[in-house]
């Protein structure tokens, strides 16, 4: 239900909308959500008056053309023009796809909800509960703890998907599995993401490219999910947990992130941000240029120590490749030499956990929160809106 707030006659005001779930925009249900609309805020619309945003904060979405067709038709039957419509969303290259196929059509904002949700969690100045959460405590955490322990990795894998599947396999047949800490959902009961993808069906790229990885499949792939401490049910819930201790003791983060194969995606989610701000030096298997995403956020990448080419290769399947030769170097290099490592990494692990505690919710204030509320701000007091 809208929470309804009196709006002096004349006045422009915001209308935030939640979605939700992207799939929504197209649904009978509620008309793609425009239908939550009442008589009298598509009046304002129409007028001028009134500003409609979206909000998407939670996904990345990419174009879908039969989405925003859907929602096309929604703002049309109401007579709503589409400039006075905002779209937020975590996907930077959103609205250029979008502008491919609509010379003019609705507004386009970035905000990224987890990540800034996470940013407040960790920050030792505003700390916030997550989720119902406590605080963060981080008086007895430190990066890179391990000082004569023998090194460790962590991969931790979210909902099935094909490049957690190749990774998974890939560290399985290297023997790289055995020497670190890997989660995998698997597609048993306990998995209710288990169906994202049909496991027994890869696509034919996957198929032509990685077949020695798919082989078997049906064989190898766990029907139950393998978390890293079974005992106490952790190492899959990536967004309401952090798991401080594999954080502490691991050298290495293979951070398999929400998206891979599917292209016109470029953003970063909270997994990529937990394992930099909790200084691990980290390998994004994720969109192209993560890691120069959170160098804008204000991380150090481990330059000099961990080979980040694959992060600017766009075809999926030459980056997944260049990724494996990271993987592979770098842990080897590691392994081989922990203190070595740990020594080189020490400098920008712990710049990385301070600014992860000091300054990260400053920095994103800078990239999305100061421009977001500026636009709002022109809106209210102009009625410009700016993309």
């Amino acid at each position: 239900m809208a929470e309804m707030v009196d709006v002096p006659v004349g006045q422009r005001y915001l209308i935030v909308l939640p979605v939700l779930d992207y799939i929504r925009l197209s649904l009978k249900d509620d008309d793609g959500r425009i239908g939550l609309l009442n008589v009298s805020d598509v009046q304002s619309l129409i007028e001028g008056r009134a500003l409609l945003i979206l909000d998407l904060s939670n996904e990345g979405p990419t174009y879908d053309r039969e989405i925003f067709d859907s929602l096309h038709r929604q703002l049309a039957v109401r007579g709503v023009p589409m400039h006075r419509v905002v779209f937020v969303s975590q996907n930077r290259l959103l609205s250029l796809e979008y502008r491919r196929y609509h010379n003019d059509g609705i507004v386009f904002w970035q905000s990224e909800f987890f990540v800034q949700t996470i940013a407040n969690w960790l920050s030792e100045h505003d700390s916030q509960r997550l989720f119902g959460s406590k605080a963060f405590e981080r008086a007895d955490y430190s990066p890179l703890r391990a000082a004569d322990a023998p090194s460790s990795f962590m991969c931790q894998n979210a909902a099935v998907r094909w490049h957690r599947v190749l990774i998974y396999r890939w560290l399985t047949l290297r023997g790289f599995s055995s020497e670190g800490m890997v989660s995998f959902y698997g597609i048993g009961p306990d998995n209710s993401k288990a169906n994202e993808i049909d496991i027994y069906n890869p696509p034919d790229e996957i198929k032509n490219e990685f077949g020695d990885l798919v082989a078997g499949i049906e064989d190898w792939i766990p029907r139950r999910a393998e978390k890293m401490d079974a005992s106490v049910g952790s190492g899959n819930d990536l967004v309401l947990t952090l798991d401080v201790k594999s954080y502490a003791y691991s050298d290495l983060s293979i951070v398999t992130e929400s998206d891979f194969f599917v292209p016109g995606i470029e953003r970063v989610t909270e997994k990529a941000v937990k394992a930099a701000a909790m200084g691990v030096p980290f390998i994004i298997v994720g969109a192209p240029r993560s890691v120069q995403r959170l160098a804008e956020m204000g991380f150090c990448t481990f330059d000099g120590l961990i080979d980040q080419s694959y992060d600017l290769v766009d075809d999926p399947l030459k980056r997944l490749r260049a990724l494996f030769k990271t993987i592979e170097s770098g842990w080897e290099r590691c392994r081989s030499n922990p203190a070595a490592w740990r020594n080189a990494a020490r400098d920008q692990a712990l710049a990385n956990f301070h600014h992860g505690k000091g300054g990260l919710v400053k920095r994103l204030d800078q990239l999305l929160t100061m421009p977001m509320l500026s636009r709002m701000s022109r809106f209210i007091e102009e009625g410009d809106v700016v993309g």
